[in-house]
């Protein structure tokens, strides 16, 4: 009988492998026993980008996929291209295999146009992104919406969320509507931590926490504003009178 190399002695060698892929991809081949360890150090961490998520797409799809149980954060970097519709990130998360990825904690989405996408396109969209059940954190980087309604609905569809970040996200709808807008969304109470650095979202959200503060305490421990825009003083000025924030004990 072939003696069996102790699985904690087997974590340890992948583990000092982690930073060679194809060492460790190999020793994924060796041992149905080595196949988690491996596939947690290749593939925890997913960042997909024009050039690889067309092969990712179709190893997730495969009926041999054994990877997607494994990725805790996953990053999507839509194209760049404002004269086509984003086709590459549509596909990937409506598509059937991206139900796969429930596991994924922590999603990036970065470069997308929400406005470039129709009606039915975002609801599709919105079921796709929901079927990652267990994610806790969500960050929106370099996106567009139509106002801050729009970004704040993509996050209600995850039940779980308790970490946002919006990072420069843009808005095509005029200042004032998006406060006047903003003002009518609740903050869910699972909701800990907010982090908005740049771009249009910093004065339309206080708004919104005024607005929520104003009828019942929320669950928000820890509220992050970085690279105010000068124009956008008093209106945040105007916000911060009217809020008194205590983070929950």
């Amino acid at each position: 009988m072939t003696p069996r190399i102790p699985l904690e002695l087997s974590d340890y060698i992948l583990d000092a492998l982690s930073t060679d892929h194809k060492t460790v991809g190999v020793c994924g081949l060796v041992s149905i026993d080595w196949v988690p360890r491996s596939r947690h150090i290749l593939f925890s961490t997913v960042n997909l980008s024009s050039s690889n998520s067309r092969r990712f797409h179709e190893l997730l799809g495969s009926p041999a996929c054994t990877f997607a149980s494994s990725v805790s954060h996953l990053g999507i970097a839509a194209e760049t291209d404002a004269g086509t519709v984003q086709e590459a990130f549509y596909r990937l998360v409506t598509s059937s295999s991206f139900g796969r990825l429930a596991c994924v904690q922590s999603l990036q989405l970065s470069n997308v146009d929400w406005t470039c996408f129709s009606v039915s396109q975002q609801s599709s969209l919105e079921s796709g992104l929901a079927r990652l059940t267990h994610l806790a954190k969500l960050e929106l980087r370099s996106m567009s919406f139509h106002d801050l309604k729009g970004a704040l609905r993509v996050v209600s569809f995850f039940p779980f969320i308790h970490h946002i970040r919006l990072i420069d996200v843009r808005f095509s709808k005029y200042l004032e509507y998006n406060i006047s807008s903003a003002k009518t969304h609740q903050i869910p109470l699972a909701w800990q931590v907010v982090e908005i650095d740049a771009g249009d979202a910093i004065p339309s959200f206080l708004h919104c926490l005024s607005a929520n503060l104003a009828v019942a305490p929320v669950g928000i421990r820890l509220l992050k504003f970085l690279h105010i825009n000068p124009g956008h003083y008093p209106y945040v000025e105007e916000a911060l009178r009217t809020i008194d924030f205590k983070p929950p004990s």
